[in-house]
């Protein structure tokens, strides 16, 4: 029932769940209270590249991943061309010009403290309205080298 072709602005995963469900056919249309469907969009029909996209990585215990520290959460966000990310507990935030940067390598902060300070914000006010998870379960050393011994980590 659809032409395959390309989403150009990005969606959030969140949307998904009613959007297929629209799909499925009015009997199955159980609307998700602020999810947007995504099937204009997958009829062709063009998306607002200003609205934002939320994004977040779950709460890790302090290690290295892929070389780099990571701690705590990371929210972030994508509005347009610009991605602004923040990780309170590593002390960080960036902004980055997706057009002009896709490999997220310029973080355009202090060059832009206008535009980080209003994504900052936008990505509070999703923080405050947003249910939060319950904390992570972490596994004693005990635990996980049982699951190493069964081949379930490395």
């Amino acid at each position: 029932r659809l032409r395959p072709h390309r989403v150009r602005e990005p969606i959030a995963i969140v949307d998904l769940a009613p959007s297929l469900l629209s799909f499925a056919g009015p009997a199955n249309s159980l609307v998700v209270a602020g999810e947007p469907s995504l099937l204009p969009r997958l009829k062709g029909a063009g998306g607002d590249l200003e609205t934002p996209v939320f994004l977040e990585r779950r709460e890790y215990e302090e290690r290295a991943v892929h070389g780099f520290a990571v701690k705590g959460v990371k929210r972030g966000l994508r509005r347009g061309r610009f991605k602004y990310i923040e990780a309170p507990d590593e002390g960080t935030s960036e902004i980055f010009d997706l057009v002009a940067d896709p490999g997220e390598r310029h973080n355009l902060k202090a060059q832009q403290p206008l535009l980080a300070a209003e994504l900052a914000a936008l990505l509070r006010a999703w923080v405050q309205r947003t249910p939060t998870a319950p904390p992570p379960q972490f596994l004693s050393e005990e635990a996980s080298e049982r699951l190493r011994s069964l081949g379930y980590v490395k």
